[in-house]
């Protein structure tokens, strides 16, 4: 080898050029926002960006007065949240998510970080469903309460608030054991994730999600999940109010009632978005999760 190539080689292949300062390299190893291309000298004292390693990283100084990054300690930030920049927005969900419970404060301030995220979409280069994932799966990190096996027969599930006009959900799913329970994270409002998976797939860790948002209509927080066949054709909003308070009569602490799993959100009325869960590309739907947040 030439020292010519290989001079070229190294300034080329080795080394990489910095997105903000095309005369520095950076090699692409660096857990720092550097190993990303963003060379910390090119950039103002405070600035935030993801690292490599995919935590906040900030600009700061030495003694001597040399620009460098170094991890930033993460705080709640609880006032204004518009004006926040996205990797502020990023550190309140990751606190909140690590916090077992969240009281009416804190969940107010998740709300409204959430907010801010649906609202720069395109300017942060995310969509909702990448947002709900790292919520959803944070949240199923919470213990599992009220499980109970519901049958399927070759029919599909039907995920209902009963005292609703709209809609109920239509699911084709995989015939078998499901065992359904929900996690609660928000205290004033739980159950905030209602998740359903096939027996034969509990241990599963990935699934391949398709999304739906603002698919599930709820009005008075009851939802049911249940075997098409079982779920009676209404004549009237009378008759599917009755059917509901028979139920509730009837539900045992897992929530379980004639082959159903019923359950009460204390969420407010509105849309809300669920995601129904595949092995492969194509594959029956082995999991399905409501999210109340």
């Amino acid at each position: 080898m030439s020292l010519e190539y290989a001079i070229f080689f190294y300034m080329n292949i080795l080394t990489m050029i910095c997105k903000n300062d095309k005369k520095a390299t950076y090699t692409g190893n660096e857990p720092s926002p550097k190993g990303l291309g963003w060379c910390a000298h090119a950039e103002k004292v405070g600035v935030k960006k993801t690292g490599r390693d995919g935590l906040t990283w900030v600009v700061d100084t030495t003694s001597t007065g040399v620009k460098r990054w170094v991890k930033a300690k993460l705080k709640l930030q609880t006032k204004n949240i518009s004006k926040l920049q996205h990797t502020d927005l990023f550190d309140n969900i990751d606190i909140l998510l690590k916090k077992d419970k969240l009281d009416e404060s804190t969940y107010k301030v998740f709300r409204e970080t959430m907010n801010e995220l649906y609202d720069r979409y395109d300017e942060a280069k995310m969509d909702a469903k990448s947002l709900f994932y790292t919520v959803s799966n944070g949240m199923e990190s919470k213990p599992k309460l009220s499980v109970a096996n519901i049958s399927f027969g070759n029919e599909r599930m039907v995920i209902v608030d009963p005292t609703c006009s709209a809609k109920p959900v239509y699911v084709n799913i995989k015939p078998g054991i499901w065992n359904v329970g929900y996690h609660i994270w928000v205290v004033p409002t739980g159950p905030n994730i209602i998740v359903a998976i096939h027996n034969d797939y509990k241990h599963q860790e990935e699934f391949i999600y398709e999304f739906h948002q603002n698919g599930f209509t709820m009005e008075s927080g009851t939802i049911i999940m249940m075997g098409e066949s079982l779920y009676p054709n209404f004549s009237s909003r009378q008759e599917r109010f009755d059917w509901v308070k028979k139920l509730w009569s009837k539900s045992d602490s897992k929530h379980k009632v004639d082959n159903a799993y019923y359950v009460h959100s204390k969420m407010n009325a509105g849309s809300y978005h669920y995601s129904l869960g595949r092995v492969k590309p194509g594959g029956e739907i082995v999991k399905v999760m409501l999210h109340l947040v």
